[in-house]
Order: structure tokens, then C-alpha cells, then sequence
């Protein structure tokens, strides 16, 4: 066995540092970014920066490919640098956005996250449940992909596993991570072995869904009436934005987490490149009192490469087929949502009439708890004002249009809370639409006008209509005025300015 580690710096040079103790790789299935970490001597002609590519081969077979993100040295004399790299998981992971996906497949947002954030693709296997709409602010990346494949497998049992294969961002399932790979008593080491129902395990789903036009709450449920008797209610529970298929995704669950999980963890067994994190292995083991002979996933694996010896760290998780669940009793509920809940959540119904009696026309002050923030006692759930615009409190969500308009929102209703959007105020109108809110191009008191055409758009809430059909709007702003009274024309399509165009109004 032979290996070999360059780097590639901004200048073009690749270099083979000269490594000490060996490389180790780490996968994990969820989560990590790949890690590959080393020890080489610091030397004149080694020069190479954070950001530089890493290479990793094994018998001339591509292992790793990532990018340096530590180097470290410990004293003064010291001619040891320690050097970790990542893979293109780590910009998943680290990333943050505001996105709305429409009717795209888990598959599909890989793909549209990738190419927004330059990073290489390799083969993503079809996932073949479309998503009308998903919403999500202030997510990873990871997570928003995640999301998206936790509920393709809940709709068709499918698990998938998202890993960087040496380069590639690739999407595999199960099956086709399988390895023609035993190991035994003669390969595997150490090993700890654990079954529990402590973690992963239910026997009753509950899933409910609010259909807010229609005013009502639906529970759709499903729970095995033995397992229960065995183990007591573990229940599994969850808030759906999308109530399709939603009797179909709770028996699902129900097969997929209705069984005890083993875990089986190993330690110095001998090493085989093509074990990633996802992979599926036979595992032949006798362990006491049991015997296992099962196919296990692969949900941590370290890769240690020592001279001429590999040897591997790995930790299973049990491959769990889907329980036979057709003793389950299932079923669907559906109750009106109270009215008082229902103002709570946001579905606030028509605005006052008669608008502009107690239009606002001054600065709200900052013991007015429509504008401080939660954290600092309020009702408020978006970011503190522009400290460098006047903010005269530091925990005013003023001066913000996005922040003023959620308080004012909220202060023309007399409720203290609500499910408006905290995102970018450019996406207000479709993140606010797909939580059931009245969204459309007809004004009404006391809604939310949303403007689009900017990088960041711009909110702002309906005072008074006028007899003309022109509004009264009160409004902040971040980077000028910290409150102000503006005139809409409806002549000018409602449009703010040449660059702020209309989107729409939530009520």
C-alpha cells in the first residue's frame, strides 16, 4: 500500500510535505464536513495558505480532496505544523441564507445550492418526491438538504446519505452504498455493542397540520398497540406546512423508528479505502450472548494511515428495514383552531375598517414592547435596530423596516405575537404566503406592503387608504430615516420608487 498527500498553493507549485505520524481521514454520515488532518515539518521551501487544495491518494485512487483551514504550531522551536483540511461538506455546514423552493426535488435544491455557492458536483441519484414549497430562513445549507431528504425518506423509506466524494458533492442511497465487505471476529478488533430504545425508537407518530383558511387543526396519527404494551408511549411528533400525504408519511415513520437500534463500535480494525460514511457492511461478530449478523451503516468512520499499515475507528448503526406495521391503528382527527390560538399564530383576518383614526405619525418610544426585541422583554422576534442610525436602545428592533413592521403589524391587532417573516424583506410576501397568510395585490389597512427590485427590498405597513386610493404608510429604514410618514400613489401602481417595485400586501 502506498499513499500519497500534495498540496496545490495559489501559486501554482505542488508540494509533498514531508508528513509525520501519518494521515487520518474522519467521516461522519450527518452533520461534519470529511476531516483530514496531518503533522509535517515546517521548512523554507514548504509554503502554503489557508484556502489551498488537498489532495489525498491511496494506491494511486483519489481518498480526499478538500481545502487547508488550520494550521497550528506549539512553541517557539517547534519545526511541527499541524494541519487540518475539509471538504466541500464544511460550506454546507457553514453557510447561512433565506430560500423559497418551489416544486423542486431534494435532488434539485443540491443542485440549485451548489451551483449558488460554486461548489463541484458529482452523481445525485433521482429523489422522487416533489415539494410544492419550502420555506426557510436563516438555515444552513446542510440543514435546508437536509430537511428536504428526512422528508423524501419519510414519504418513500428511502435513506439517503450527502457526502463529498473526493471533489464531488454526490447523493447515494442505502443500496447503493453497499460493499461486498464481511467483518468478522479475525478483522474487527476491539468492539462495543449496544441495543436500546432509547434513541431513534417510537411507537406512536403524531403529526398534525393547520389548514389556516379553512380554520382547522388535523392529527393524523399512527401507533403499534403491542409495542406500546412493551415499552410504554414513545411518541414521535411533529408540525406539518403541508398537510399532503400526511396519513401516508405518519405510518412510514411509524415502520421506520417502530424497532429497537443497535450500535456496534470498533476500534483498530484493519483498513479499507472504500469505506465512507453511509456505507453499508456485513457485520459477522460474536458478541457474548449474542451473536450479530446483520447489515450495519456505517455512521462514523476514521481512517488512520500509518506508513504501511490502515487501520480504522468505525461506529454502526444498525440498517433497519421497515417494521411490519400492519397491527398499527391509525387514523385522522380533525378539530376547529380557537380563535384566540388562531390571532396568536398570525391569521388575523380583516383589518380594522375606517383606517387612519389612530394612524401612527411619530417614533414609537422604546418602552413599547411591539418594538423591542424578545430578548430584551418585548414581543418582537427580528434583529436589533442600525446601531449607527440612531438606534436609541439596544434592544429597539428601530431603525429596520423589517422590525417596525413586524411591531406595527402586530400593534394595530393588540396581539403580542405573530408568524410573520424575520427574513430579508425582499422574500416577506412568499415566506408569508406559504404560512397561510392573505397575500395579493389589493391594499387594505393595517397590512404589510412588500417591495422587491433591491438587494434587500423593503417592508412597510398601511396607515389610511385615501378616497383616491392612495396610501399613508408608516415606515423605518435602516440605513437613513429611523421612522417616517410616505405617500403611495396608486397612479404609480403602488410602486415606492424607480428601483423598489410592488410585490404585493400581507394582511
Amino acid at each position: 500500500m502506498s499513499y500519497e498527500l500534495i498540496i496545490l498553493n495559489k501559486k501554482g507549485l505542488v508540494l509533498s510535505p514531508p508528513v509525520i505520524d501519518g494521515v487520518t481521514i474522519e467521516w461522519q454520515r450527518k452533520s461534519q464536513p470529511g476531516k483530514l488532518t496531518f503533522s509535517c515539518v515546517k521548512s523554507s521551501g514548504l509554503s502554503f495558505d489557508e484556502g489551498d487544495q488537498v489532495r489525498f491518494s491511496v494506491d494511486g485512487v483519489p481518498m480526499f480532496f478538500g481545502f487547508v483551514f488550520e494550521k497550528s504550531r506549539t512553541g517557539l522551536e517547534d519545526k511541527k505544523l499541524n494541519v487540518t483540511c475539509y471538504d466541500q461538506i464544511f460550506y454546507l455546514t457553514k453557510n447561512k441564507d433565506t430560500y423559497v423552493f418551489e416544486n423542486k426535488t431534494a435532488a434539485d435544491i443540491i443542485r440549485m445550492l451548489a451551483a449558488d455557492f460554486h461548489l463541484n458536483l458529482g452523481t445525485l441519484t433521482a429523489t422522487p418526491v416533489n415539494f410544492e414549497s419550502l420555506v426557510f430562513d436563516n438555515k444552513s445549507l446542510y440543514d435546508m438538504i437536509s430537511t428536504a431528504l428526512s422528508a423524501t425518506m419519510q414519504s418513500t423509506g428511502l435513506l439517503y446519505t450527502l457526502y463529498d466524494n473526493a471533489g464531488r458533492l454526490t447523493l447515494s442511497t442505502t443500496a447503493e452504498m453497499t460493499l461486498p465487505l464481511l467483518i468478522s471476529e479475525e478483522t474487527a478488533g476491539n468492539f462495543d455493542y449496544k441495543t436500546s430504545i432509547a434513541e431513534d425508537t417510537y411507537n406512536r407518530i403524531k403529526l398534525t397540520y393547520e389548514d389556516k383558511k379553512a380554520g382547522t387543526r388535523q392529527i393524523f396519527f399512527a401507533e403499534d398497540p403491542l409495542k406500546t404494551a412493551q415499552w410504554g408511549v414513545l411518541q414521535y411528533y411533529e408540525k406539518l406546512n403541508d398537510g399532503t400525504m400526511a396519513q401516508k408519511r405518519s405510518t412510514s415513520l411509524l415502520s421506520m423508528y417502530d424497532s429497537k437500534s443497535r450500535t456496534l463500535t470498533l476500534k483498530n480494525v484493519l483498513g479499507d479505502k472504500r469505506i465512507h460514511a453511509g456505507s453499508l457492511v456485513m457485520c459477522k461478530l460474536g458478541l457474548g450472548d449474542i451473536n450479530l449478523s446483520n447489515f450495519m451503516m456505517v455512521e462514523q468512520v476514521k481512517h488512520m494511515f500509518r506508513e504501511n499499515e490502515h487501520l480504522m475507528d468505525l461506529r454502526f448503526a444498525e440498517y433497519r428495514p421497515l417494521t411490519d406495521v400492519s397491527n398499527a391503528v391509525t387514523g385522522v382527527l380533525t378539530t376547529a383552531i380557537p380563535k384566540e390560538e388562531a390571532a396568536a399564530d398570525g391569521d388575523i383576518g380583516e383589518a380594522a375598517p375606517g383606517g387612519g383614526e389612530n394612524m401612527r405619525t411619530s417614533r414609537p418610544s422604546d418602552s413599547n414592547k411591539y418594538y423591542v426585541t424578545t430578548g430584551g422583554g418585548g414581543y418582537n422576534r427580528c434583529i436589533p435596530g442600525n446601531s449607527k442610525n440612531g438606534r436609541t436602545s439596544s434592544t429597539s428592533v428601530i431603525p429596520n423596516c423589517v422590525g417596525y413592521a413586524y411591531g406595527r403589524y402586530m400593534e394595530m391587532r393588540g396581539i403580542t405575537s405573530c408568524n410573520l417573516p424575520t427574513c430579508d424583506a425582499k422574500n416577506w410576501y412568499s415566506v408569508a404566503k406559504s404560512r397561510g397568510y392573505k397575500c395579493d395585490k389589493t391594499p387594505s389597512v393595517g397590512s404589510v406592503v412588500v417591495f422587491g427590485g433591491t438587494k434587500w427590498g423593503h417592508v412597510a405597513v398601511v396607515e389610511q387608504i385615501k378616497e383616491n386610493g392612495d396610501l399613508v404608510l408608516s415606515e423605518s429604514n435602516w440605513s437613513h430615516s429611523a421612522f417616517r410618514n410616505v405617500t403611495l400613489y396608486k397612479s404609480n401602481g403602488y410602486n415606492y420608487s424607480s428601483g423598489l417595485k410592488l410585490i404585493g400586501f400581507i394582511h
